[in-house]
């Protein structure tokens, strides 16, 4: 097919906002399971009541136990006690706005690739964390008149070898780290390592998968059954976007807004 005329797209800055869920959680260990169920905690005592309730007031109790409470010292903590269920803290770093490659979408190039800074999640839960991305939007690479199709996987749901239709313009994501082959997803010889490259400027990396960003629906890109290193893992982004052969997307400047959400397990 020959193009004729003037034509330039500009995607200058892919914005990422990040939201992010940090700080100190309430997050409960188990001392036993079943297949079903876990028990969050026990002891042998004489009594007590889970749920009291009054108008103004909620109360949970247990009679019996011995030297319960909290105590301490210059370096430690103990929380001794049935009630005394332990604290665990969990926190994301954000990194800034992605640059996608050239950022410009013209006749003479029909496509751009980023990779953003890592997000380092730290946390000291013994059953790991969950990280999902998720956007404020469907086709969430917009223009503010048009917008990009969110990126088409053969089968949907499943990240595959960057692949975009002729008659389409779509934009799409990769991830890489230690962690995100615990995903349920498969991101990709390279996605194992946290420095990964996304491609060059114009040319997806065939070792990594890649996804669209369905609508709003959260999607988990990377999980841990343990506790991180004090250092933290990181798991980093890539972004690509690509207009078919056979047509030319609007001109504008498109920016997108993802959303890190982390939880301990």
């Amino acid at each position: 097919m020959q193009r004729k005329g003037k034509f330039q797209l500009l995607i200058s800055i892919l914005n990422i906002s990040i939201l992010v869920v940090t700080g100190i959680a309430p997050v409960f260990a188990y001392v036993m399971e079943s297949n079903n169920y876990h028990i969050q905690s026990d002891s042998i005592n004489v009594g007590g009541t889970d749920n009291q309730t009054s108008t103004s007031y909620k109360m949970s109790d247990t009679i019996g136990e011995i030297a319960s409470g909290e105590s301490g010292s210059t370096n430690y903590k103990l929380k001794a006690g049935y009630r005394q269920m332990q604290e665990t803290y969990i926190s994301l770093t954000s990194p800034g706005n992605i640059n996608m490659g050239s950022g410009t979408i013209s006749l003479s190039q029909d496509d751009v690739f980023g990779t953003g800074n890592a997000w380092t999640i730290k946390t000291d839960n013994p059953a790991g964390y969950i990280l999902t991305f998720k956007t404020s939007q469907a086709n969430s690479m917009d223009s503010g008149t048009d917008q990009f199709t969110d990126y088409t996987e053969a089968s949907t749901g499943t990240p595959d070898a960057w692949s975009v239709d002729a008659a389409n313009y779509e934009f799409g994501f990769s991830v890489c780290g230690s962690d995100v082959s615990n995903s349920g997803k498969s991101w990709g010889a390279d996605s194992s390592s946290a420095g990964c490259t996304c491609g060059t400027t114009s040319t997806p990396s065939s070792s990594l998968n890649w996804m669209g960003l369905t609508s709003t629906t959260a999607i988990t890109v990377a999980t841990s059954g343990s506790r991180t290193t004090t250092s933290g893992t990181d798991t980093s982004l890539c972004v690509g976007a690509e207009q078919g052969i056979d047509v030319f997307a609007p001109d504008g400047n498109y920016t997108a807004s993802i959303t890190a959400t982390v939880i301990t397990q």
